[in-house]
């Protein structure tokens, strides 16, 4: 049988202090409620070593020390989504020892680790990501009062969205207008020849892009039946929407959220768009994918939660529209402008290049006129310094012509001869000479 923890110190001073009281090993035992043998091995200690503390190194060592343990909190921070099999089997690996599952949580509550099961929630993708950052932007000027006045409800938040799509449509149709507007005014500062050369080579680029093959209405059997077929390797044929929907519901919630919508749109928009060829814009891609999404929304969505459940899907693959056969309309076939806007549009730039000029020409104003103010000050400045320096040096001339006036004095009254006429009642008196009688 395995040792137990050993007693406390005051325990074995009250055993101690018996026995030198002369109590048999029997009746301590009894009295304390402690095995003979314990009362034995204490009492043997202390007239062997004259000690009642109990010896070093009893007990069971622990499985990790403390090195061990700093290893293994740096590993659990690292990998904070871990499986506590997987922190498991790292241990073993890394430490070179049989440990198990138990142990390991043991370890983690001495490291103050807590285990605990991750919450199930959808990922997002790139696209989602940079619609989440232009909204945050789009709101980061917001003050507290502000945010106050926000109602926060399904309605609301479904309103938001509305207008948040409805912004990415603005920012998308100014973004198409200022590549324009900056094509044209490219063309302007070319000669003759070269204009030639560059509307030729956009024209080509144009008819290159709309180069493409069909693309299927959004929402459609063919266009469904294609993401069977091409994505999920399986026989056209051989289509239902119900298995179809449980495929490609990647949350397992039961609904097609709009991420789940868009990624349905990949293979259409592959038709048309290729990162690597010049005449394909990719912000345009992703302005394609909303319209798809707002479509399939449109006719899909009854309630108009911004999600397609399972009913509402099977609804809308029994309508005649399911059946659609027209080719999709793209951006090419559909600018987001007209030319009457992009006018309007440049000449707004102009007006605010105007401002900005005429912004430049004040502050440009007030620089110099600061800069002249500044010279100003600083020729009042010298004039004053070298005021200071003149009333200094009349200053130190005055002092000194004060201790020479004195001396003056003193000299002239010293010298022989000198027959100036004396005070009436004075007395000249004999001042006798050394060396004469």
């Amino acid at each position: 049988m395995g040792r137990g923890s050993p007693l406390d110190a005051k325990l074995r001073e009250q055993i101690i202090q018996q026995f030198k009281n002369n109590v048999s090993q029997r009746t301590i035992a009894k009295n304390l409620g402690i095995s003979p043998s314990t009362i034995h091995n204490i009492i043997k200690r202390f007239r062997e070593s004259g000690e009642i503390s109990a010896r070093k190194g009893q007990g069971r060592k622990p499985t990790l020390d403390a090195r061990d343990l700093r290893s293994l909190r740096q590993h659990c921070m690292k990998n904070r989504h871990g499986w506590i099999k997987d922190i498991t089997t790292w241990a073993r690996e890394h430490f070179g020892k049989p440990l198990s599952v138990n142990t390991v949580r043991r370890c983690l509550c001495k490291c103050k680790l807590r285990l605990y099961h991750a919450k199930r929630k959808p990922c997002i993708d790139n696209v989602q990501k940079r619609r989440r950052l232009l909204w945050a932007r789009a709101h980061l000027g917001w003050t507290d009062a502000k945010w106050r006045r926000v109602l926060w409800s399904d309605a609301e938040a479904t309103k938001d969205l509305e207008n948040f799509d409805k912004g990415s449509h603005d920012e998308f149709k100014r973004y198409e207008m200022m590549k324009e507007h900056e094509r044209r005014e490219r063309l302007k500062s070319m000669n003759e020849e070269d204009r030639m050369k560059e509307e030729q080579h956009y024209e080509e680029m144009k008819k290159k892009h709309a180069d493409h093959p069909k693309v299927n209405h959004p929402g459609s059997e063919d266009q469904l039946k294609e993401v069977w077929q091409e994505t999920d390797g399986l026989d056209p044929d051989d289509f239902d929407p119900k298995t179809f929907f449980k495929i490609h519901d990647s949350n397992g919630d039961g609904f097609f959220d709009e991420s789940e919508l868009e990624a349905l749109f990949t293979k259409e928009l592959e038709k048309v768009y290729n990162s690597e060829n010049e005449e394909d814009d990719m912000v345009e891609m992703e302005e394609e994918r909303l319209r798809m999404r707002e479509h399939v929304m449109n006719e899909v969505d009854t309630n108009k939660d911004r999600l397609v459940s399972l009913n509402e899907f099977m609804a809308a693959t029994k309508k005649e529209d399911f059946l659609e056969k027209e080719e999709w309309e793209t951006l090419d076939q559909n600018p987001p402008y007209t030319e009457e806007e992009l006018q309007e549009f440049e000449q707004q730039l102009a007006n605010e290049e105007n401002d900005i000029n005429k912004k430049s020409a004040d502050l440009q104003k007030r620089r110099e006129e600061l800069e002249r103010k500044e010279e100003e000050l600083n020729a009042q400045k010298l004039g004053l310094q070298q005021a200071v320096e003149e009333m200094e040096r009349l200053k130190a001339q005055s002092s000194n012509a004060e201790v020479k006036q004195p001396r003056a004095a003193v000299a002239e009254s010293d010298v022989p001869g000198n027959s100036q006429p004396q005070p009436p009642g004075h007395q000249q008196q004999d001042v006798p000479v050394p060396g004469h009688s």
